[in-house]
């Protein structure tokens, strides 16, 4: 009898210790998140992100481990990331624009964890949201999408040898000035603007928001929330006449029915003098799988003619809702990317401006990014660009509309009316 209590004894014992163990393996349990970014490949900020990850990783071993889920081109990332919330999963840290569409799919779906009350909880990091614009931008019906991350003054790129050769000693300062100078640069066998047709025509549509800023009703129109614009407006027309004789006089051959990369491609091969961009380009220059050997030292950067600049938020990092420990861990990610010293690095590659207080003395700039800030930061004005004022309905109408308008298909009021459609 002795023996069989003994062994019950010994049996409850084993069975103690194997119970505690299991509970201390679950409370030490790692936790894995997935992360969703376009920064990958040769996108300049790809080797910053993989640095980023694999320290806090190390830092959180046995605790937290990031896997990253990268995906080449931000609209490719967008549609992953959006698929993903639709069917429940949506990734646990991940890119958001402030794109109303976007921000308004999301909301839609709850797929976001709102930030603000996690700054609450923690006022040191709260306390360095300083950016009012920004964090706005990120707001929807009182919740904060995403940690603001990025933001630019966005200008335009152009090849100094190519104006040399052309006679020109100055960027031009007024919109005329710039038609004169694609003329003689057009005259010296140097084709003026790399632009693109698809899908939304980012590097023309940059210019025609330029052309439309200028001028006080421009920018009045601009800032026109995008439920209310009239796209019949004279001052809209007038942008997109000016985009189609560039269009018709001065871009590549490959423009109509081109990306991005074709656009970027023929300005980093010496095929077109200028291309409209932001400072997040810059690191492309001296990147020799996709640019000559000492091209950055050919390039520079100015504000748009009239001495404007489009001021452009670009990228917030969301959190996705999901377990709470999952949430946890993703907000000690969040912080770890406002550390001083990953921010600056970041800052520094990227080429943005700041959206939340940071160290800025860590923060270095290159060449082109430091002779082009006092330009930006002193410019007569800045304005929103077209894609970040209008809603989703017009941007997703232009991969049909703007190859029509550059190809003649369209006129400028046939544009206007079919983007003003999607108001009615």
């Amino acid at each position: 009898m002795k023996n069989v209590l003994l062994g019950i004894m010994l049996f409850g014992f084993v069975l103690s210790l194997y119970a505690g163990g299991t509970q201390e393996a679950d409370e030490g349990k790692k936790v894995e998140l997935r992360f969703v970014s376009s920064q990958i490949g040769v996108h300049p900020e790809a080797p910053w992100l993989e640095k980023t990850i694999e320290n806090f990783n190390k830092m959180h071993e046995g605790t937290i481990n990031v896997l990253f889920d990268g995906v080449a081109g931000y609209d490719a990332a967008w549609m992953k990331i959006s698929s993903d919330a639709a069917t429940g999963d949506t990734p646990n840290i991940f890119m958001l624009a402030a794109q109303p569409k976007e921000l308004e799919i999301m909301s839609e779906a709850d797929a976001v964890v709102d930030l603000f009350p996690l700054f609450e909880k923690e006022p040191e990091y709260k306390s360095r949201l300083n950016d009012d614009a920004s964090v706005k931008a990120y707001t929807v019906d009182g919740k904060l999408m995403g940690l603001p991350y990025a933001k630019a003054y966005i200008g335009i790129f152009y090849n100094k040898e190519h104006f040399a050769d052309a006679g020109i000693s100055v960027f031009p300062k007024t919109w005329t000035e710039f038609g004169n100078a694609c003329n003689k640069l057009k005259s010296a066998g140097h084709t003026p603007l790399a632009l693109m047709t698809q899908p939304s025509a980012w590097t023309a549509q940059l210019i025609m928001s330029a052309y439309i800023g200028t001028t006080d009703k421009g920018r009045s129109w601009l800032n026109t929330p995008s439920g209310e614009k009239n796209f019949v407006d004279q001052v809209f027309i007038d942008g997109v006449t000016k985009i189609q004789e560039y269009y018709f006089n001065y871009t590549t051959p490959d423009a109509i029915g081109s990306e991005y990369g074709v656009a970027a491609n023929n300005f980093l091969q010496g095929k077109a003098s200028m291309i409209a961009n932001g400072p997040w380009m810059i690191g492309d220059f001296s990147n020799p799988d996709i640019a000559p050997e000492g091209f950055a030292d050919k390039v520079a950067y100015e504000v748009f003619p009239g001495n404007v600049v489009i001021s452009f938020e670009n990228i917030s990092y969301a959190v996705g809702k999901a377990t709470p420990e999952e949430e946890a861990a993703s907000w000690e990610f969040i912080k770890y990317l406002m550390d001083p010293s990953v921010y600056g690095e970041f800052l520094t590659i990227s080429g943005n401006a700041p959206t939340f207080k940071t160290d800025m003395s860590l923060i270095i700039m290159d060449r082109i990014k430091e002779e082009f800030t006092p330009k930006a930061v002193n410019a007569a004005a800045n304005f929103p660009h077209f894609l970040s004022v209008t809603t989703q309905e017009v941007n997703d109408s232009l991969e049909q509309t703007m190859p029509a308008l550059a190809s003649g298909d369209l006129s400028p009021l046939d544009f206007a009316q079919e983007c003003q459609k999607y108001m009615e």
